[in-house]
């Protein structure tokens, strides 16, 4: 059985946020609860960059995620956007300890 879903009339938006991530953690994870946090309004959440180096702290890595939010109703204003991601941050400094870069 194929399931459809409505298309939306409104645009996507496009978010990019960078971090800097003890080794430990898992990409998974961390995609999980921006999930999460972001609901409905995500289409999709994935890795578009990754970088180790020496100049990082030890046992760190940058990790950019890529967001693509949509709402169905209406267009997704500037002071939404903004909520949406500082709750983001907020969950994952808080269970990751996570820094944004």
């Amino acid at each position: 059985i194929k399931k459809y879903e409505a298309i939306s009339k409104f645009p996507s938006v496009e978010r990019d946020l960078a971090f800097l991530v003890s080794k430990d953690n898992s990409v998974q994870d961390i995609s999980k609860e921006i999930q999460k946090v972001a609901g409905s309004l995500l289409k999709e959440v994935y890795v578009f960059d990754r970088y180790q180096s020496d100049k990082l702290p030890e046992g760190y890595e940058s990790i950019a995620f890529r967001m693509i939010l949509q709402h169905m109703d209406k267009t997704l204003e500037d002071t939404e956007l903004k909520d949406l991601q500082d709750k983001i941050l907020k969950s994952l400094e808080k269970k990751f300890k996570i820094q944004i870069r």
